[in-house]
């Protein structure tokens, strides 16, 4: 008997439009160079200045374009989509996170170049707000049709995955964290492999988990804890799937990761 496949329509389309994925490079200090297609990582951090710091320093490697007018600036120019439910991403402190890359770069550039160049990287975030567990539903059952029409969406973050929980635990929804946690990733499970997507999503401190070993959906765990409060030192401490550790200590100095 001879094997066939069965593509659907948004499957062909996907395949046909396929961008290739540079995001391998997306933070070598924190990954190690180790990540892959279709990676999912868990991101937690014990202070909301290191998450917010690290988050927007990710997506702005992410999104920041490769060039402008001929001149390297050394982006990977990938799309983003930010699936927002905390509601604390500020455009204007990823924009200047952005300009200050662009400042500290051999090549110099006039107000106006930084503009532009803020201007087209932010063209390569998509961000959906979800106020609740309704919305946030919908935006997953839109999903496939968002990354049909923007093939060069290839990183998902989902911030946080755990801040409707609440509000479904009450309406008689999952009860146990773990599996609330669980249940959400297997919805988007299907888009990351279908599309080769990287996900990450913010899990908060407080979500309870009987049995770490048994979430087989995150390949990396990347947690974020103050090493040094007087001098807003932060370490990032990397399990990768390999089981492996990585740790790296770093400050937030200007808009940027200062790397120790």
């Amino acid at each position: 008997m001879s094997n066939y496949r069965v593509e659907s329509g948004l499957q062909f389309l996907s395949r046909i439009k396929s961008v290739k994925s540079n995001l391998h490079n997306l933070e070598n200090n924190i990954f190690a160079n180790k990540l892959t297609p279709t990676d999912v990582i868990e991101f937690s951090s014990e202070s909301n200045f290191g998450k917010t710091q690290t988050l927007l320093h990710l997506i702005k490697n992410a999104i920041l374009i490769d060039n402008h007018n001929t001149i390297s600036i050394g982006g990977l120019d990938s799309s983003v989509l930010f699936i927002d439910t905390a509601c604390h991403l500020e455009i204007e402190q990823l924009s200047q996170y952005i300009k200050k890359t662009v400042s500290n770069s051999n090549t110099r550039f006039n107000d106006e170049d930084h503009n532009t160049i803020v201007k087209k990287s932010l063209e390569n975030l998509t961000i959906v707000r979800c106020y609740d567990s309704q919305q946030l539903l919908i935006a997953f059952h839109s999903l496939k049709t968002l990354l049909t029409s923007n093939p060069k969406i290839k990183f998902i973050i989902l911030d946080g995955i755990g801040a409707h929980y609440w509000q479904d635990f009450i309406n008689g929804g999952v009860r146990k964290m773990d599996l609330y946690e669980k249940k959400v990733l297997s919805v988007l499970d299907t888009c990351i492999k279908e599309f080769k997507l990287l996900l990450l999503y913010v899990r908060p401190e407080y979500f309870v988990m009987k049995n770490p070993a048994g979430n087989a959906s995150a390949t990396h765990k990347v947690r974020i804890r103050v090493k040094d409060k007087n001098n807003l030192i932060l370490e990032s401490t990397v399990i990768f799937k390999d089981k492996s550790v990585h740790n790296k200590s770093f400050t937030v100095r200007d808009h940027q990761l200062v790397w120790m």
